[in-house]
């Protein structure tokens, strides 16, 4: 893994030949969760993973630092154009779930420091929110910046870590389970798993917007977009899904039967199939 960006954030690469690609983890998952995507399509691209601020390898920031969409933005920024600066700028974003947010509002602020292509893995813009509540929201970030936060509880053993997993992400099969758990866990020497997250990332968003905002948002992307629809995912139930594809500029949709929202982790071969389509 390599130090990039404005803070210490780690990337992580696979083998491949062919272009770069670069992938974005959703919240509370790491750059690891992409090694089976990576296997799949080392034969046509040369795939690199990051960890967010406060996730897996990368700095936390240290002391008073904030995790909010905004911070990761600016690594996200900060990331591409150290890239850019050694000639190794991606090709294409793959992008997960909050990474696909970021990927959107990178794409839309600022066109032309964004790769020219977008894979989207069941993300199209954040959750909107009532724009009569938004004050309400900051209100509730500036207290939790007050509190200190636990840690993450210690998990006693590598099943029960397992458990905690599917709980969470109920559709997920078992051998994704296990690629999800070694990603974002950690198995100390007396056998407890820890996880490599910063218990700081939980804090309330302020960044939530109105429908009409992220549909201007989008309008404003001049990437060629490639959105999958995982069957079980968000998008399938999401009420302005089909706005937001009418929005974009340039936009493929691919859909993904029995599949839930972590698309990379459950069918790595399918989104691979969508991801070597973009390139060719």
């Amino acid at each position: 893994m390599e130090p990039v960006s404005l803070i210490p954030l780690a990337v992580q690469s696979w083998p491949g030949t062919g272009p770069r690609v670069l992938a974005l983890p959703g919240f509370l998952d790491c750059a690891g969760s992409f090694a089976a995507l990576a296997s799949e399509c080392a034969a046509f691209c040369r795939l690199s993973a990051l960890d967010w601020r406060g996730h897996g390898a990368s700095s936390s920031g240290g002391e008073g630092a904030s995790f909010h969409q905004l911070d990761h933005l600016k690594d996200l920024l900060g990331l591409l154009e150290s890239l850019r600066a050694k000639n190794e700028a991606p090709d294409v974003l793959v992008a997960h779930s909050m990474g696909g947010i970021l990927a959107c509002l990178l794409a839309g602020a600022l066109p032309d420091r964004c790769p020219p292509k977008i894979l989207l893995l069941d993300a199209l813009g954040g959750t909107p929110g009532d724009a009569a509540l938004h004050w309400d929201r900051w209100a509730k970030m500036l207290l939790a910046s007050q509190e200190i936060r636990p840690p993450f509880r210690v998990a006693p053993n590598r099943e029960a870590a397992l458990q905690r997993i599917q709980k969470r992400q109920k559709h997920l099969p078992a051998d994704a389970s296990e690629r999800l758990l070694d990603s974002i866990g950690e198995t100390q020497e007396d056998g407890t798993v820890r996880w490599r997250l910063d218990p700081r990332l939980l804090g309330p968003n302020p960044f939530v917007f109105p429908e009409e905002h992220w549909l201007e948002l989008l309008g404003r992307i001049t990437a060629a977009v490639t959105v999958v629809i995982p069957e079980y995912g968000v998008l399938a139930r999401h009420p302005a899904a089909a706005s937001r594809l009418a929005a974009l500029r340039h936009a493929e949709r691919v859909d993904i039967v029995a599949c839930g929202h972590p698309v990379h982790l459950e069918q790595p071969q399918a989104v691979a199939q969508a991801l070597a389509a973009m390139l060719a």
